[in-house]
């Protein structure tokens, strides 16, 4: 009889060890479960804050053009103006001092 007592108090033993493996695997899943949650937030957030950025980029494209536009179509009279004064030299030097 000795040798089913020790058989019962083991399947015992390995039935206690499951349960307890079994509530260590239930507390992981529930980590990981609110972890995908708090990443998927996460995730929805940086796309929400990118695409806001796109829309801005889009949004101020049309005004970079015209300075753009602006700019280019300054710059050679500017330039003729400066020369034309004597003070490009002026200009550049504070421009670029080292030079």
């Amino acid at each position: 009889m000795k040798s089913t007592d020790e058989t019962i108090e083991l399947l015992r033993g390995i039935r206690t060890d499951i349960q307890s493996l079994a509530g260590d695997v239930h507390c992981t899943r529930e980590e990981l479960s609110q972890r995908m949650e708090q990443l998927t937030m996460r995730m929805v957030e940086s796309i929400q804050e990118m695409a806001a950025f796109m829309r801005l980029q889009s949004d101020l494209r049309p005004r970079l053009e015209k300075c753009e536009e602006t700019i280019a179509s300054l710059s050679p009279s500017v330039g003729d103006g400066l020369r034309a004064s004597g003070l490009a030299d002026g200009v550049a030097s504070t421009i670029h001092p080292n030079d």
